[in-house]
């Protein structure tokens, strides 16, 4: 049998072959940031009706993927747009529906953080009571007078309240 030149060129072509299966315009050793990994993330589905195929986001830390609803991708959209050229790129219409969005996420941070602990309310109020106490402190500072724990720790005695400074009860020998 003989091979026309069609054939011959047809076989040549189809044959094995060297591919590159790399991303195009990728330099050798160069890896991807987790940025254009979650980018490149977008799964298509097959025989689904729906052409624009499902969207996706590649969680860097498990190596995960997780699906993407479409108000999501919505707003991350809207979020750019509104980012990059302001918002008077964006309709009413659009601004409304980011904003709807950004409130329904900060909602449910707020629902489903955890409950603080004990020791995470007593860290707080210490802090609080530490900052108040330096702040009214500073405050007579400045208007030349000496505060109570000033006072306490120059040694110095003056008139302080009974409120400002917890005494210890001396035990009475009977």
């Amino acid at each position: 049998m003989t091979e026309t030149l069609d054939d011959f060129l047809r076989k040549a072509i189809e044959g094995p072959s060297l591919a590159h299966w790399g991303v195009r315009g990728m330099k050798w050793g160069v890896r991807r940031t987790p940025e254009q990994l979650q980018r490149a993330a977008i799964i298509r589905t097959d025989g689904d009706s729906n052409a624009e195929g499902k969207r996706a986001v590649l969680n860097t830390r498990t190596g995960r993927i997780k699906p993407t609803s479409k108000d999501y991708d919505v707003k991350k959209e809207l979020g750019a747009r509104l980012q990059e050229f302001g918002p008077s790129t964006l309709s009413n219409q659009e601004m409304q529906a980011y904003m709807q969005r950004l409130n329904l996420e900060q909602q449910y941070a707020r629902i489903s953080a955890p409950a603080p602990t004990k020791a995470e309310k007593g860290a707080k109020f210490a802090k609080e009571t530490i900052k108040k106490v330096g702040k009214n402190e500073f405050n007579s500072l400045l208007k030349g007078q000496k505060g109570p724990v000033v006072k306490l720790v120059t040694g110095e005695k003056g008139k302080t309240k009974v409120a400002d400074i917890p005494k210890k009860k001396k035990k009475k020998k009977s």
